[in-house]
């Protein structure tokens, strides 16, 4: 194992609830194994009841000092989970992790090298994507983008998982957290933390394989994630403050409109995942047949699809910008 710095320890944060006990296995296997071994790993189980999780994670404290294992009195959500986990963190770094998603070995060691060396505060890699019968699809590639690509591509869509990210402490102290943003918080938290001037950057490396879950959120809250997108994005265009949303009251209104537009999200969320794979695996007819077929039958699937594809147009252009800048300076 390639032993890191020794003064600068991260701080890894990971709530579990109800994963699988071999996702979650894998999981923490996979930041224990890091090759920047110099690590903390907090773990909170969040549901109280769940025991299998309980021995597990028992299990790895007894044979590893580094893990730091926490149990809720009750269920708090991912947000109070993972703000309870920040409130106990003492290391100036904070890795995020999902229980059921698996970091490459390198993953630490290159994101804390790309932040230190381009002064940046947020950090994000690509990821592939792990379906639940056992396919494994290549996520979208992107070169290496810096603090000003990221402002403006952020702006468009989030392009950073939220399990990948590593993310000085400084700017969750100055940020308060995660705020109760239904099922976006993540973006919520971005988009702050760029109105407050932090610095994002992204790896152009796959160092994370996430989990698809159709029991996860993107599923059945798909309407609120596009939702609270929206809003967001919005408010970050206009330069209106993120932060003055109400996020409760907010997230009571659209948890109102999710009644009836749950199932038609769901479903079209669903069908835009596996499109997303087709392409992915270059099944070009069965791509374009699952286009056609959600465009034509459902305005939910109309709006998600119209919404990416402009995002992708944004995106596209900024990121060729980039390419083209680099093959400038690698070929003066």
């Amino acid at each position: 194992m390639v032993k890191s710095c020794i003064d600068v320890r991260i701080a890894v944060i990971m709530s579990t609830y109800n994963e699988e006990e071999q996702w979650l296995r894998a999981s923490i296997e996979s930041i224990l194994s890091q090759s920047w071994d110099n690590l903390r790993f907090y773990i909170l189980l969040d549901n109280p009841a769940n025991g299998a999780h309980k021995r597990v994670v028992e299990e790895y404290a007894e044979r590893d000092d580094r893990i730091v294992f926490m149990v809720n009195e009750r269920n708090l959500g991912l947000v109070g989970s993972l703000n309870k986990l920040l409130s106990c963190v003492e290391e100036g770094f904070v890795a995020r992790m999902d229980a059921d998603d698996v970091a490459h070995p390198e993953r630490l060691a290159k994101e804390m090298r790309f932040m230190q060396g381009c002064g940046l505060d947020v950090v994000g890699v690509g990821s592939d994507i792990l379906f639940t019968d056992g396919r494994k699809t290549a996520g979208r590639s992107f070169p290496l983008l810096l603090a000003d690509e990221m402002r403006q591509i952020e702006g468009k869509a989030n392009i950073i998982a939220h399990s990948g990210w590593l993310v000085r402490k400084q700017v969750y102290d100055d940020l308060g957290g995660y705020r109760p943003v239904a099922h976006c918080e993540d973006y919520d938290f971005l988009l702050r933390a760029l109105q407050k001037g932090f610095r994002l950057g992204r790896l152009d490396e796959t160092l994370l394989t996430v989990r698809y879950n159709e029991d996860g959120i993107s599923i059945p809250y798909a309407f609120m994630q596009d939702a609270w997108a929206t809003c967001l994005r919005k408010a970050f265009s206009k330069g209106d403050p993120i932060e003055e949303i109400d996020a409760e009251s907010k997230s009571r209104e659209l948890e109102l409109a999710s009644v009836a537009n749950r199932e038609a999200y769901g479903k079209a969320r669903k069908r835009m995942d596996d499109c997303a794979s087709y392409l992915y695996e270059g099944a070009w007819a069965r791509c374009g047949r699952g286009i056609l077929g959600g465009f034509l039958a459902s305005a939910a699937f109309r709006k998600l699809l119209l919404n990416a594809v402009a995002a992708r147009i944004g995106i596209a252009r900024i990121c060729r910008k980039v390419q083209a800048q680099m093959g400038a300076s690698a070929n003066p």
